[in-house]
């Protein structure tokens, strides 16, 4: 299982009046939820950038069956590096641990 496409996205493509009142509402694009497939979806920095300077909950959902490694090194050395003082919470929801995802956040501490 992967997380869905954000809510502001979806809500944002109902029509032109909906577009403008999602995207001029800052706090709608403050949490995101990320999955390896979910950065092929859409543009996460995109995503993040429509938050301005408002502080972001990202949570990041790493199931068995799917490869993460790529998903790992985009998240730790593109999203993270640019948008790390920003986050006020981060949660990691995995099934078997995350060994790979944890040695790669280890360099933030």
């Amino acid at each position: 299982m992967d997380v869905l496409t954000p809510l502001p996205l979806v809500l944002s493509q109902v029509c032109h009046r909906w577009r403008v009142v999602i995207c001029g509402d800052l706090s709608l694009w403050t949490h995101l939820a990320l999955g390896p497939k979910s950065l092929k979806t859409f543009n996460v920095q995109r995503y993040l950038d429509k938050s301005r300077m408002l502080s972001i909950k990202l949570d990041i959902v790493l199931p068995d069956n799917v490869p993460s490694g790529g998903f790992v090194q985009e998240m730790t050395t593109i999203i993270f590096p640019h948008y790390l003082n920003r986050f006020r919470e981060v949660s990691v929801h995995c099934e078997s641990g995350c060994p790979s995802f944890q040695t790669a956040l280890a360099v933030f501490d």
